[in-house]
């Protein structure tokens, strides 16, 4: 074929694109494979702002970084082949694909993506800590990474990171959305709009937004990732809605509006799931349904620090019972999370009988450990021991919780009566709470905390009295804890790290400042005709590898 038959077909092609894209309904014959999901909310398509779920599956969508996570959160490459790290676990140095160019986009001269490199990486990271950005990540980088030249090009393809002490966490911390490669062009040229307007390197490309109604991504033909012989992505599109509520969302998937629902709600969990936490029988032909661990605990958490002196309604805390340690192990005996799991969650996740980090996190080590047992009478003694037999001399507990985790909260709430204990459940929202906790005026709260990188430590950032209220919310204070916690973090040995991990981690639940109830689980539900979907235990979905068998005609108005 010459060159000018090769040029007119490519013409054809893409004209021929633009035109299916052109409208909102194809013919029926289009070959166009769109993948459509639901989300609640997405506030900014900025791996600087990829704080939350909503904008970190978009994100991981459009752009990439130096490493990425696979499904059981092994660390991989990604737009670094390889990396050496120095003897002193100090010094990190990427070798970058030299193949890799960002999105086409008018920002660019020509509006031809170029291609990436180091000085792309620099950045990118310092824009994540520069307070002008205003960062969620910042975290990331501040206190690791050196003052002075903390990041450099050494050349075009290769980049390195200078951290103050080692720190064997880091690598996995890279994999995070935050970290995701960027261009300057694009940044300045969208200025304060690149959040509605994301430019990367991934697998799709940003095409439309309909704020709070859709969004559509689009194939990045030009993605440098294969999978075997084959490109990457196989899709051509994918349509992301923002239906709010889940009724309405469960609907729009069985009538296959929709390819994929996930974290069922506890409101409409009955309609698909039995009470074993198995697919209800009239779905078996119809849905592929999987569970999978996912890294989070469910907890209820205490304010421990005695010099807090006033609650958020202004009421006083001098003395207050929760700030005795076995008043707070007496309330861990008191709750059955077998009961809760089983009842309340559809057997979704499991009862937390260990400490606060999953132990699925261990990998093949045996964890011995055992937590607070269910166990009312063992409650009462304890109770008993601290000065109040039979709950007597305890003031009632404002609980704060979430919306959603009222029925768990509610549980716990008639668990707790029967050791004599009185809690008032207030709903409110993860906004109120969050920004309470930080300021230390919530006596007791229900949260949950999810693995930000594939390492136990994040787990145990919530017990080292050297963190501020984020994330020590309960002000936790224990200086055996810190030292051993400081000298885990100094250590590169795997197996050794892990050996001390499991110690803080035995350490700290056994003070009972947050009670783990469950390890969730992360629950997937797909029609027959999707292949290759993939969500790692962090929760994070990746749309590269999905294949739709059946061939969809749905397209995208400009």
């Amino acid at each position: 074929m010459s060159i000018n038959t090769n040029l007119r077909f490519t013409i054809l092609y893409l004209s021929l694109f633009a035109l299916i894209f052109s409208c909102d309904t194809a013919p029926k014959h289009s070959k166009l494979k769109i993948f459509k999901y639901n989300q609640v909310s997405c506030r900014s398509a900025d791996p600087a702002d990829a704080g939350s779920q909503g904008v970190i599956w978009v994100v991981n969508q459009v752009f990439n970084g130096l490493v990425q996570m696979d499904d059981k959160m092994n660390i991989k490459p990604c737009l670094a082949k390889y990396w050496e790290v120095d003897p002193s676990g100090k010094q990190y140095k990427f070798h970058l694909r030299t193949n890799v160019n960002f999105h086409d986009d008018e920002s660019f001269e020509g509006g031809i993506g170029r291609k990436m490199t180091a000085h792309d990486f620099v950045y990118s990271f310092n824009r994540i800590i520069d307070p002008k950005t205003s960062s969620v990540g910042a975290w990331v980088f501040n206190g690791k990474v050196t003052k002075e030249d903390p990041f450099v090009a050494v050349n075009d393809s290769v980049f390195q990171i200078n951290l103050l002490q080692p720190f064997p966490p880091f690598l996995g911390m890279l994999g995070m959305q935050y970290c995701s490669v960027v261009p300057k062009e694009a940044v300045d040229f969208y200025g304060r709009d690149f959040p509605k307007h994301p430019i990367g390197t991934g697998p799709f490309r940003f095409k439309k937004w309909d704020e709070g109604k859709k969004m559509y991504l689009v194939k990045n033909k030009s993605y440098w990732e294969r999978y075997g012989n084959d490109s990457l992505p196989y899709l051509d599109a994918i349509k992301i809605t923002f239906i709010q509520d889940k009724h309405t969302e469960l609907m729009a998937f069985l009538k296959g509006d929709l390819d994929f629902l996930t974290s069922i709600d506890p409101s409409i969990k009955d309609e698909l799931l039995t009470i074993k936490g198995d697919l209800r029988p009239e779905f078996e032909d119809k849905l592929i349904f999987n569970k999978l661990p996912y890294l989070n605990t469910e907890y209820l958490g205490f304010m421990t620090d005695p010099s807090i002196k006033k609650d958020v309604n202004g009421q006083s805390l001098e003395g207050h019972p929760v700030f005795n340690k076995k008043v707070r192990q007496a309330i861990a005996h008191a709750i059955d999370k077998d009961e809760i799991v089983k009842f309340l969650r559809n057997s979704i996740g499991t009862p937390a009988h260990h400490g606060f980090i999953p132990p699925v996190m261990y990998g093949d080590m045996e964890y011995t450990w055992k937590g607070f047992n269910y166990d009312p009478n063992r409650a009462m003694k304890l109770l008993a021991e601290a000065g109040y037999p039979n709950g007597k001399g305890i003031p009632k507990i404002d609980m704060f919780v979430e919306h959603g985790a009222q029925d768990v909260c509610t549980a716990i709430h008639g668990q707790l009566k029967k050791i004599g204990i009185d809690i008032n459940l207030v709903p409110t929202n993860k906004s109120f709470i969050k920004a309470e906790r930080e300021k230390s005026t919530l006596i007791c709260f229900y949260g949950q905390w999810i693995m930000d990188y594939p390492d136990p430590e994040t787990f145990l950032t919530c017990f080292y009295g050297e963190n501020p209220s984020s994330p020590n919310f309960t002000r936790y204070q224990n200086p055996a804890f810190d030292l051993k916690y400081e000298a885990s973090i100094n250590t590169l040995d795997d197996y050794s790290r892990m050996k001390l991990y499991m110690d803080l981690d035995s350490m700290s639940t056994y003070d009972a400042p947050l009670i783990p109830i469950y390890y969730d689980q992360i629950v997937n539900f797909t029609h027959a005709h999707v292949q290759g979907l993939s969500v790692t235990p962090s929760k994070l979905l990746s749309l590269k590898y999905v294949d739709l068998i059946k061939e969809e005609g749905e397209t995208i108005k400009k």
